[in-house]
């Protein structure tokens, strides 16, 4: 018995019910037989003896086993040149290509454009094909309503946005070639922006963006007069702040003759802190120079004196005539004011640090500033002092304040009438601060 060549061929292309009756065939020319009658089934429309040129193999003689009527396959010269390539193309499944997919590009910058003028944003397309089958839509923000659109081979006017009526035109003679370019007419600052290609091919579709940009040919005019311009304001600017400097710095000297004049007054005030009127989170030294913010509440009597809830401490003694100062040493570069009490004032629940309310004060919250009304009054310029003195003149009813450390005047308030009112050291303290009283 001859060898069956056809079954490996047969398993990977033929069903299974022809692959049994393959194995099942006695010579090589039976296993034609069975797949001739498999193709003839598949393929009716064509001659039996067509079939034979389809085989990828041949039987050189006749065996006994063939009829004559099965013989005509194995033998025959005739050939179906058009049909068996078709048939054979099918039947051994030559893999057959797949067209690329469609891929749409812009240009790598902005497109830029003055106003008025006409403008061509590019878009190109590969592979090419047929204008007929080609689907553009420029649109802006929104796919709805379009900048233009070109479809079934003309322009579509529908859904195209207002401002883009009569100013677009699609170059229909480049699609042919990969080409979906944009002409826009007259353009306006308005068509700033971004725009986008969008290309579809039936199923397969892809976009690019296109970035605007109008400019206005009556601003580029202008532009070397707006820089003249902004040079000559620059000049003014700079003798402007020349000129307050100046007039800084003569306010300053009428300050240090102030300075002079108030820096030693006639008597020098021996501050001792009062422990009655002292936050329960203030600790006082034994001698009462000294106060600091303590971190836990001190255990303390009761006295309707007492500050709360600020954390605020009065001097001893009270003043209600004379010329006065005393200063005041910060340890700890915390949070703290210092200054004047007037008795009578606020003791309890909020207190607000300005004249109105009976306390003129200095401090650090948290920059060097006076507590004037209706709002601070802040000293950037002044560097915050280690050392403060506290100045008082009852009869002129003036406060002052001064920097131990610069020799400067820091603030003078307006003058007051105290109206033989008592008027007591005062001084708050934020967290981690520690003051001291000099001498």
């Amino acid at each position: 018995m001859r060898e069956n060549r056809f079954q490996p061929w047969a398993s990977k292309f033929l069903p299974s019910t022809f692959q049994k009756g393959l194995k099942s065939a006695m010579n090589p020319c039976q296993s034609e037989f069975i797949l001739a009658d498999w193709l003839v089934g598949l393929f009716g429309c064509f001659k039996l003896h067509c079939l034979s040129s389809l085989l990828p193999f041949a039987c050189p003689s006749p065996s006994p086993g063939c009829a004559p009527g099965r013989r005509m396959l194995c033998g025959s010269p005739i050939h179906c040149s058009l049909p068996a390539f078709v048939i054979s193309t099918l039947v051994f499944q030559v893999p057959q290509g797949h067209s690329a997919p469609l891929t749409v590009t812009g240009p790598p910058g902005p497109i830029t454009v003055a106003k008025g003028e006409d403008v061509v944003l590019p878009c190109s397309f590969s592979p090419r094909q047929n204008a007929q089958d080609t689907e553009v839509t420029w649109f802006r923000e929104q796919f709805l309503p379009f900048v233009h659109r070109y479809k079934l081979g003309q322009d579509q006017f529908g859904e195209q946005m207002v401002q883009y009526q009569g100013r677009t035109e699609l170059g229909k003679d480049g699609l042919a070639k990969g080409s979906a370019d944009l002409r826009i007419f007259h353009v306006q600052p308005s068509d700033t922006g971004s725009y986008t290609c969008f290309v579809r091919r039936g199923s397969d579709y892809d976009e690019a963006v296109v970035e605007l940009k109008v400019t206005d040919p009556f601003l580029r005019s202008i532009y070397p007069w707006m820089i003249a311009l902004v040079l000559v304001l620059a000049a003014v600017v700079a003798l402007i702040s020349f000129a307050v400097y100046q007039l800084k710095i003569k306010e300053k000297q009428a300050q240090e003759l102030a300075w002079r004049r108030q820096a030693v007054p006639v008597e020098a005030a021996n501050v001792v802190l009062d422990p009655d009127t002292a936050h329960c989170d203030l600790l006082l030294s034994d001698n009462g120079k000294s106060v600091t913010r303590a971190y836990t509440p001190q255990h303390i009597h009761y006295s309707d004196k007492r500050f709360n809830p600020w954390r605020c401490v009065l001097g001893r003694e009270g003043f209600t005539s004379g010329r006065h100062y005393w200063e005041v040493e910060v340890e700890d570069a915390g949070r703290w004011a210092v200054g004047i009490f007037r008795d009578g004032a606020e003791r309890e629940g909020e207190i607000e640090f300005k004249p109105e309310e009976g306390i003129w004060a200095v401090g650090k919250r948290p920059e060097l500033k006076a507590f004037t009304s209706p709002s601070p009054t802040e000293f950037p310029e002044i560097k915050t002092p280690r050392r403060i003195r506290v100045s008082l003149d009852y009869e002129m009813g003036q406060v002052a304040f001064f920097s131990v450390d610069e020799g400067i005047p820091i603030f003078t308030f307006p003058q007051v009438s105290f109206g033989g009112i008592k008027v007591y050291p005062w001084f708050w303290l934020g967290p981690g601060t520690c003051l001291k009283m000099c001498p």
